[in-house]
């Protein structure tokens, strides 16, 4: 199953936040949330959070019923994805 509505390619962004949350051992809020908190980041975490942070936002405004999928312009392999199990695979 890949992500084809708005909603289910927010809940897969919001899934691979989590994970990045669990990776790095950071409380798992909203991506602004933990940037901008005073939870210590390193570089790489807050460059990343930023990056998710505008994938977000692109997903969330540019999206509709029609248009061509952004995500794969940031995830190459995006559309590859499967779902099974409560876990997401290439």
């Amino acid at each position: 199953m890949k992500p084809t509505t708005l909603r289910t390619k927010l809940e897969f962004l919001s899934d691979v936040l989590e994970d990045f949350c669990i990776k790095n051992s950071i409380e798992f809020l909203s991506a602004d949330d933990i940037l901008y908190s005073d939870i210590p980041l390193t570089e790489y975490q807050k460059d990343w959070l930023r990056l998710y942070i505008n994938v977000w936002d692109i997903i969330e405004q540019d999206y509709t019923p029609n248009s061509k999928d952004c995500m794969e312009t940031f995830i190459p392999t995006f559309h590859d994805w499967c779902y099974d199990d409560n876990n997401w695979y290439l």
